[in-house]
């Protein structure tokens, strides 16, 4: 059993859980059958739920939760961009269907990383990776580095819905066809559906600048 003191929480974490009643002291269970006066804990428990989207939200908002110093985003000039770059963080799921005589369903989930120039996709896993690991060349003054992170935000729906949607629905495609391989390889009748979930999260937001080396 598990003891969750919510009180001892950040007062803004602790306003949005009396929402859904748990305050004080809530006693949780991490397996069936639950004991009385305890809740089962899972990942759709209003508890475990609202941590998570509270995570992702202090992701590219460090003041959303400061005392955790959690933020993921920055901006910096760097030799590796020749122009202005975004790559961000993604936290990509998907619904697996397992079509058999019983049919499953199943959850899945992976980071993925994407660099974008303009509306473009141009780099994705480790090429993504090698432009991040790249030195800065210099610091920006905090106004300017503020102005390209909000700027890099606001275009961020327009991504979600275009080009990394795209990635996100190739990416389901790609673990189909994986699965399908490896069924037919151990001579499994069974066959497997992949469907994305959209919106992605983005959990990590960087924006690299053009610099000389």
């Amino acid at each position: 059993m598990l003891l969750a003191h919510v009180d001892a929480l950040e007062a803004g974490l602790r306003e949005r859980l009396a929402g859904h009643d748990l305050t004080g002291s809530v006693r949780l269970a991490t397996a069936e059958p639950a004991p009385s006066g305890t809740a089962l804990l899972t990942r759709t428990h209003p508890l475990a739920a609202t941590l998570a989207e509270a995570l992702v939200e202090a992701s590219l908002d460090p003041e959303t939760l400061s005392g955790l110093g959690i933020g993921r985003v920055g901006a910096w000039p760097t030799a590796a961009a020749q122009q202005m770059t975004r790559v961000a963080l993604l936290r990509v799921r998907f619904k697996l269907t397992v079509h058999a005589r019983k049919e499953r369903l199943l959850l899945a989930e992976e980071a993925a990383l994407v660099a974008i120039e303009g509306v473009r996709i141009v780099a994705v896993g480790e090429a993504a990776r090698e432009l991040l690991n790249a030195p800065a060349m210099a610091d920006l003054a905090p106004v300017a580095r503020d102005r390209f992170i909000a700027k890099a935000k606001e275009d961020l729906p327009g991504l979600l819905e275009g080009q990394i949607a795209e990635f996100v629905r190739s990416r389901a495609q790609e673990l189909m066809r994986d699965h399908a391989r490896l069924r037919a390889a151990s001579g499994s009748a069974s066959r497997v559906t992949v469907e994305a979930v959209l919106p992605p999260d983005v959990i990590g937001l960087f924006v690299l600048m053009p610099g000389e080396a």
